[in-house]
């Protein structure tokens, strides 16, 4: 698939196992020949366990990968054979449909078969039927010739071309081989230099590892000897039990300081030893690695030897077969040219007995179109009067419609002003009538209002009134009562004190 396509075409793969499995089956010498011509085997087309790309050191998805590519390779090889053999007009695909319905089902067009193959003898109908001269039938077997020479020469040149880009594939992958031997080289020359260093730096750290070492051993034993005299000074102080006491502890620590002292440098020594076993086998692996790389280049080179030398034999094969059959082509074309020119004499035969009869059938057509072409001729000149008088009709038409269009503008027009006039006078007097009503409306609320304040002083009024009514009763009948009281009981001036108050207390309301 290209690169610049960017649209992904998905293939199933069932349909494509079961493609191979008819090419295999019904088309084996096709498929053959075209793998050979392509430049691989027919062993590339048949799929491989993924167990077979397992390999000693390598992981799982570099195996993975490996099993996708050779799928990926594998597909497109069938596809491309397949759609040459569909798109050959001269292959057997006709004799299987169910093929061609698996060639359509994977988008692969699939061009007209032609039934009959070269090594058969050509159709060629009822074409000898248009001939008229042997020239002719020459002429054409000619051009069948030519047209055949020229698809030998194509397919020749597409050997040739199919051995150039063999050899440039070839060319393309030494040169891919050299760079990649080149690269693995300078890979190698890299890795030794960063493995020097590593050793160097490994060296560096041993050394001052072991110099850290010896200056703590020094420091230790300074410490130790500095220790060792200040408690010389305190054991002459102390009594010889404290010192027996010391002396035990003494021992201990100076035992547990030198098994940790001896531990850590057998971890270092340890870790030397390690480091160096690790050394060795990566050497030994980088030493199977190459032994490989060697024998896989050898193996692709052998392969691509035996490929060239099969094409070389299957072209030379072709070029055999193609002269071959040129020549029995021509033998008979040879045979199908005596045949056709038998043919062609006696077309001529009937020619003649028909050229007699077309120019008496010629004789009759003439006089018939000389009588027609009179009758048309007249009926011309009594057409062309027709069709003036038909001309002046519709121009006087024209002319009246025009005249009635004017009269109808005009009387529009007039109607069009009439009513614009009596719309402006309308709403003009609306307007002045709703100017009056809005002035007989404001009117109409300030006399509401002036008798309104009219009715609300009245009002008021008449609460006057009725206040000194309610107090005139009020006052007549404490009168009264106060009377009946006086009556009643002659001594009682509480009650005349009361009725002076509730007087003064009435007054202020008149």
């Amino acid at each position: 698939m290209d690169s610049e396509e960017s649209k992904e075409i998905v293939i199933d793969k069932v349909l494509v196992a079961k493609l191979l499995k008819k090419l295999t089956s019904l088309f084996y010498d096709e498929l053959k020949t075209l793998c050979d011509a392509a430049g691989y085997h027919i062993t590339d087309l048949m799929p491989k366990p993924k167990e077979s790309f397992i390999e000693k050191g390598s992981p799982s998805d570099v195996e993975n990968i490996r099993f996708l590519h050779y799928e990926e390779n594998r597909i497109a090889k069938i596809m491309k054979i397949s759609s040459d053999i569909a798109s050959n007009p001269e292959s057997h695909l006709y004799k299987s449909p169910s093929t061609i319905q698996l060639l359509k089902q994977l988008n692969i067009n699939v061009v007209a078969q032609n039934k009959n193959s070269r090594t058969v003898s050509v159709n060629l109908g009822d074409t000898y039927k248009t001939f008229h001269k042997p020239q002719d039938i020459i002429q054409y077997n000619y051009e069948r010739e030519k047209e055949k020479y020229n698809r030998s020469l194509q397919m020749i040149e597409k050997i040739s071309t199919i051995k150039e880009e063999e050899m440039r594939k070839k060319e393309e992958k030494l040169k891919r081989l050299a760079e990649r031997e080149r690269k693995l080289q300078a890979d190698r020359m890299k890795k030794e230099e960063e493995h020097e260093k590593q050793t160097q730096m490994q060296i560096e750290r041993r050394r001052n590892i072991l110099l850290r070492k010896y200056q703590i051993e020094e420091s230790i034993n300074k410490q130790c000897f500095e220790i060792g005299i200040i408690l010389e000074k305190r054991m002459n102080k102390l009594t010889e039990r404290d010192k027996r006491d010391l002396r035990e502890k003494m021992r201990k620590t100076q035992a547990k300081i030198q098994s940790r002292i001896h531990n850590d440098f057998q971890r270092i020594v340890m870790d030397e030893i390690r480091i160096k076993e690790e050394e060795k086998e990566v050497e030994i692996m980088m030493q199977e690695l190459q032994k490989k790389i060697e024998s896989r280049v050898r193996k692709y080179e052998y392969n691509v030897k035996k490929r060239i030398q099969t094409a070389r034999s299957h072209s030379v094969k072709v070029e055999q077969r193609f002269s071959q059959n040129l020549k029995d082509e021509n033998n008979k074309q040879e045979d199908k040219l005596k045949k056709i020119i038998d043919k062609t004499k006696k077309c001529e035969e009937k020619k003649d007995k028909k050229t007699v009869i077309s120019k008496e059938n010629a004789e009759k057509m003439k006089t018939d179109i000389e009588k027609s072409f009179d009758r048309q001729h007249r009926g011309i000149k009594d057409l062309n009067e027709a069709e003036l008088r038909r001309l002046d009709e519709i121009e006087q038409r024209e002319n009246d419609k025009r005249r009635t269009f004017n009269v109808i503008k005009n009387q529009l027009n007039e109607i069009h002003k009439e009513k614009k006039y009596k719309n402006t006078t309308r709403e003009r007097n609306h307007s002045a009538k709703y100017s009056q009503t809005q002035e007989n409306y404001m009117r109409y609320k300030e006399k509401v209002i002036e008798k309104h304040q009219r009715l609300q002083q009245v009002a008021e009024e008449i609460k006057i009134h009725k206040d000194l009514l309610s107090n005139l009763k009020r006052r007549s009948n404490f009168e009264v009562q106060d009377a009946r009281s006086l009556h009643t009981s002659p001594i009682k001036p509480k009650s005349l004190g009361l009725h002076m108050q509730r007087e003064s207390e009435s007054m202020p309301n008149l």
